[in-house]
């Protein structure tokens, strides 16, 4: 029974959201230049509307263009 609870927070989730935002990963890029942490990246991203999966796909796809 626990499994659908999940589900249904996860779906109201990403009804939420809205669908054109995308993920931010330029947005993600910018604060980290500018010296916030990821919990502050996170908090920020999350008032603008971004779902938790959005804001950790674009912290992850930050990580790898650092890299590039």
């Amino acid at each position: 029974m626990a499994l659908f609870g999940r589900r249904k927070r996860i779906e109201e989730e990403e009804i939420r959201a809205p669908p054109t935002l995308g993920t931010p990963t330029k947005q993600a890029m910018q604060m980290r230049q500018q010296g916030l942490t990821d919990n502050q990246i996170v908090q920020s991203l999350q008032k603008e509307g971004y779902t938790s999966t959005q804001i950790f796909d674009a912290l992850s796809q930050a990580d790898i263009k650092k890299t590039i």
